[in-house]
């Protein structure tokens, strides 16, 4: 249930509507996208800047997979046809099926200037890369195996010899999984997405909230990853009470434990909502850990689902307290309610909302294991972890040709900062520029 009307603080960027639904008790990607369909009043169709098209017929035919173009049906999707594809002929193939102008404003605080900052560093990415930079590279491919092995032989081995070091170490990598099949969820349809759903978590959803919700709107009321542990974590500088502010700093280390299990459980109560209709193949994906734990493990299945229990909240833990403390929260980041700056370009607005972390983009390990490349990989998510180090002389150029002096922050300031970010209430009255 919406609450009151005076209650709702609405967003400091110009044009952006506060979300339909965004503070339902039953928080999902689900009732996200029914928000942004009701939002977006694009009569059922797809729109891209100021016109509709009808992509009906090509969502089966789409090279990344027809999944994006089933989910994002209805809704405005500029942002994330900008984001997910390099090539403009994606642009002179879209133009087939276009339907007509639209007649209202877009609900959206950005814009994509051809002359602007994201659409040039766009085209200096395009001549890196060139048109053939879809999928992963054999390094990225060959560490997320390397987690998912580890994992169920950590499993295993912790259920066969009772041994609960081995499950916690079962359960680090487990984290370690979840964040690397991140990489691979961006990218078009591929089974190593689906790594991901071993957490207890949906690659589904999460290709919601995380990837269109949260990369293309970060920090902002239409970022579901603000919105979704609210009024348990409420990163918007708005009025908190005491708890809100200083006592989350004491009971984060729980909640952080839990994410994994109440993810799994949102997929409960969506379906007992009607808000699903079935569960899909990747929903028994969890299960693959302790059927290998009591199948190969040898021990009773009580044992063996107490000790699996223990692996998830291990693993929750660890993927929280990374993914929290990534680089998105920190009083010197933007977060809505505080000033926009007056250049709303795309690439400008994601970043004033992220931190790069110094040792953490050092190499490609630490990358896939702790969100790295951070920024870059916000500009171009469906771009493969390991591709992004190429792109990392043009991004420096483009922002020092825009004036753009992007620091890299230190691990521990981010976390810091992310704390800090928590007891803030007061709104940035200046402009990041």
């Amino acid at each position: 249930m919406a609450p009151r009307d005076d209650a709702v603080v609405p967003s400091s960027l110009p044009g952006l509507k506060y979300p339909t639904y965004r503070d339902d008790a039953l928080k999902s990607g689900v009732l996200w996208l029914k928000g942004k369909q009701a939002d977006d009043g694009t009569e059922g169709l797809w729109r891209v800047h100021d016109d509709l098209y009808d992509v009906s017929s090509f969502v089966d035919k789409h090279p990344g997979g027809a999944e994006w173009l089933q989910l994002t049906k209805g809704t405005d999707i500029t942002e994330a046809f900008e984001a997910h594809h390099i090539n403009p002929k994606v642009e002179v193939l879209l133009k087939k099926f276009h339907v007509r102008k639209a007649t209202t404003a877009r609900n959206s605080p950005y814009s994509f200037r051809e002359d602007g900052f994201y659409k040039t560093l766009k085209r200096r990415a395009r001549d890196v890369l060139g048109d053939n930079y879809s999928g992963a590279s054999w390094r990225s491919i060959l560490i997320a195996d390397g987690f998912v092995a580890a994992t169920l032989l950590l499993a295993v081995q912790a259920a066969a010899t009772g041994s609960y070091h081995l499950a916690t170490a079962a359960g680090i990598f487990l984290c370690y999984t979840t964040i690397a099949a991140h990489n691979f969820f961006h990218q078009k349809n591929n089974f190593r997405m689906y790594y991901f759903d071993l957490s207890l978590m949906s690659s589904r959803d999460w290709r919601i909230s995380h990837a269109i919700s949260h990369h293309l709107y970060p920090n902002t009321v239409l970022d579901l990853e603000i919105s979704l542990f609210e009024p348990i974590f409420v990163w918007r500088p708005i009025s908190k009470n005491f708890i809100q502010k200083y006592a989350s700093w004491i009971y984060a280390p729980l909640i952080y434990a839990l994410v994994f299990f109440m993810e799994f459980s949102k997929k409960f109560r969506l379906f007992v909502h009607g808000h699903l209709k079935y569960p899909q193949k990747r929903d028994f994906i969890p299960l693959v850990i302790p059927a290998c734990m009591y199948v190969f493990g040898g021990s009773s299945l009580v044992d063996t689902v107490l000790m699996w229990l223990w692996i998830v909240m291990i693993g929750s833990f660890l993927f929280a307290s990374i993914g929290y403390n990534a680089g998105h929260h920190h009083p010197d980041i933007f977060h809505d309610g505080d000033a926009p700056r007056v250049d709303r370009d795309w690439g400008l607005g994601q970043l004033d909302a992220v931190r790069d972390r110094k040792w953490v983009s050092s190499n490609l390990l630490l990358v896939l294991t702790n969100f790295g490349n951070h920024a870059l990989h916000h500009m171009f998510p469906t771009v493969d972890h390991d591709k992004l180090y190429a792109l990392k002389g043009v991004f420096q150029q483009t922002c020092r040709e825009f004036g753009e002096d992007f620091q890299l922050a230190g691990v521990w300031e981010c976390i810091q900062g992310q704390f800090l970010q928590l007891a803030r209430v007061k709104p940035h009255a200046r402009a990041p520029k």
